[in-house]
């Protein structure tokens, strides 16, 4: 007896290797699966993604976090998952909140881990002579700046220079750099009248 695989499972005759008949429905069973589908927004971009969360995970927010990374290459540690506007801690539960399990959306956005500050200076040169006074190169800056002479501070290797002093007196050599910054406007002055 000649074996055609499918024929013989089709007519019956018992399978020589033990498989069931793939093909009956009563063998065809999907694994049910009840993964809930959370649909992140990815800030930035605004790209939608639908994730499927595992309730049965002990920590669906980092399993969520990794699909994340894998679909936006967003590495887990600079991801910032928000829920109704609030942040998400690694520890917490999602399953928890019964506003989640109703409308799963979230939304990932990249934090700057080392965010700094910086200032920048002016690569302009002024060119000036030593015995020029503090309130000449003040002048100088204004016609480049823009800024009043009354607003302006000058610093030089960490000191404040005085208007009325000059230059040399005031240690500046050739090649100095200087940081400009303006004073603020505003404020309320009180003036005690004795």
């Amino acid at each position: 007896m000649a074996y055609d695989g499918g024929a013989s499972l089709s007519q019956g005759v018992p399978n020589p290797r033990g498989l069931s008949d793939l093909r009956s429905p009563t063998a065809i069973q999907e694994e049910a699966t009840n993964d809930l589908e959370a649909v992140v927004v990815v800030r930035g971009n605004g790209n939608r993604l639908r994730l499927p969360i595992n309730p049965r995970s002990s920590n669906p927010r980092e399993d969520l976090s990794k699909q994340i990374e894998a679909a936006t290459r967003i590495p887990a540690k600079e991801q910032e998952i928000l829920f109704k506007g609030q942040s998400i801690g690694p520890a917490e539960n999602l399953f928890q909140k019964k506003e989640f399990l109703k409308e799963p959306l979230v939304e990932v956005k990249r934090r700057v881990l080392d965010e700094l500050q910086i200032f920048l200076r002016n690569i302009q040169g002024v060119q000036t002579r030593s015995s020029a006074t503090v309130r000449d190169l003040k002048e100088s800056v204004r016609g480049l700046e823009g800024i009043a002479l009354n607003d302006q501070g000058l610093t030089c290797q960490g000191r404040t220079l005085q208007d009325m002093s000059t230059l040399k007196q005031s240690g500046v050599a050739d090649g100095s750099a200087f940081q400009l910054t303006t004073r603020l406007k505003g404020g309320l002055t009180r003036l005690a009248m004795e």
